[in-house]
């Protein structure tokens, strides 16, 4: 799978994550809301029954100031919350004061026997609706809690303060209250597993959607390479035609100028169907690594021209992977360069050095110095060969600039860049 392929996949990923974050920020607003209704809502019916214990079954103490106690700090912690706009905070609270009050309420109205006991059983279920964190928390302290009222039921017979003749009412009035919050707790139950049902449809869908898109990306890709793979084919046969027929056409030539240059140019045919073929490999057909290129190109320049002379290549160039409409001028351009620099610069020579140095100057842009510390060449002396030309052609692929330097030898710099 080539680097575009990867790319698109990515990208169409990254939309799937974005819708998916969508769907979890409506759930977070609807859990908000119904977790302030729940909030609301108890602080309002145990206000209610406060007021029922106090004007209808004459209950004025501890269960009484208990009752108003919760409806006004739960109230405030209603209201606090639009300040803070925090959930969690809102809801540990909540569960605190609704365990407090359950506790007391049990604790003076017939301990473990007491019907309020149910309201320390659905802070387990609201624990779980908020996170499993808190559910598992829950699980732990209702237990003890009504070991400790049983405990202390056994210690105190008489923990009960209401009277007989209203606990039928007393015990109705609980039940109705338990009832209504049940309902809003599995409501709130419900409605999270609704969504976290809908969450799944959309992922599957995705996942689908993604599937089939990668699909078409494999098939696509793979038609594009078949195509590519055509086409490499094609130019290797058409620069092996060439370079035949340059030599066929040789054979008849007498004179040593040109046929030294029909030669030449055979040799370039040759190389650049080397060139060719070396660096379109399978996996590599949209990018290579540059310093991989340059130092394919002098290894096979150095056994060309290069035998029995202590020819040093000192190369500066980055791990840098561009695109293959790049690499392949640019190495044409060095492949021509150095091997000026091996035929003419070391004359007479054993030893030299060969500089190439390749460095980025900006986002597309890079600039690239070939060059050695040979003879050098005469400014009067203009090239106008068949390299020379290459080079010139080259150049302009790259949308680049080339020049020679006033360095000792002969060194250039071309500025280039990357062809999209």
């Amino acid at each position: 799978m080539n680097y575009f392929l990867r790319r698109k996949i990515f990208k169409h990923a990254i939309q799937s994550y974005k819708m998916s974050l969508s769907v979890d920020n409506k759930k977070i607003e609807k859990k908000t809301s119904l977790t302030l209704m729940l909030t609301y809502s108890c602080s309002l019916l145990m206000f209610l029954f406060a007021l029922f214990c106090f004007y209808i079954i004459d209950i004025r103490g501890i269960i009484f100031k208990a009752l108003i106690t919760f409806s006004l700090l739960n109230m405030f912690n209603f209201f606090l919350f639009f300040r803070h706009k925090n959930l969690v905070i809102l809801y540990n609270i909540f569960s605190v004061l609704i365990f407090i009050l359950s506790f007391l309420i049990c604790l003076y109205s017939g301990g473990i026997n007491s019907r309020f006991t149910m309201f320390i059983v659905l802070l387990i279920f609201a624990g779980y609706f908020s996170n499993s964190f808190y559910g598992k928390l829950w699980l732990i302290i209702a237990p003890f809690s009504v070991i400790i009222l049983y405990i202390i039921g056994l210690l105190n017979n008489k923990t009960n303060i209401i009277p007989h003749e209203i606990s039928s009412s007393y015990n109705l009035f609980i039940s109705l209250i338990i009832i209504l919050v049940s309902g809003l707790v599995g409501g709130l139950m419900n409605k999270n597993h609704q969504k976290l049902f809908e969450k799944k449809k959309v992922i599957e869908k995705q996942n689908i959607l993604l599937e089939k898109q990668k699909e078409e990306l494999i098939k696509v890709n793979r038609e594009k390479t078949a195509m590519l793979k055509a086409v490499q084919n094609r130019v290797k046969k058409s620069l092996k035609v060439v370079q035949s027929l340059l030599k066929r056409d040789s054979t008849g030539i007498d004179d040593d100028k040109v046929l030294e240059a029909v030669e030449e140019a055979q040799k370039r045919v040759l190389y650049m169907a080397i060139f060719h073929e070396k660096i379109f490999q399978p996996g590599k057909e949209t990018q290579m690594n540059i310093k991989e290129v340059i130092d394919l190109i002098i290894s096979d320049l150095k056994g060309a021209y290069a035998k029995g002379n202590k020819i040093i290549f000192n190369v500066d160039v980055k791990d840098v992977d561009i695109e293959m409409k790049t690499m392949v001028p640019l190495g044409l351009v060095v492949n021509e360069l150095i091997t000026n620099s091996l035929k003419y610069a070391f004359k007479n020579q054993d030893r030299g050095e060969i500089k190439v140095q390749i460095k980025a100057t900006d986002n597309k842009c890079y600039e690239m110095i070939v060059g050695d510390n040979g003879i050098g060449r005469k400014e009067n002396n203009k090239n106008t060969g068949i390299g020379t030309k290459l080079i010139e052609i080259f150049t302009k692929q790259l949308n680049g600039s080339l020049e020679r330097l006033d360095q000792s030898g002969t060194v250039y710099k071309l500025v280039f860049n990357t062809i999209d």
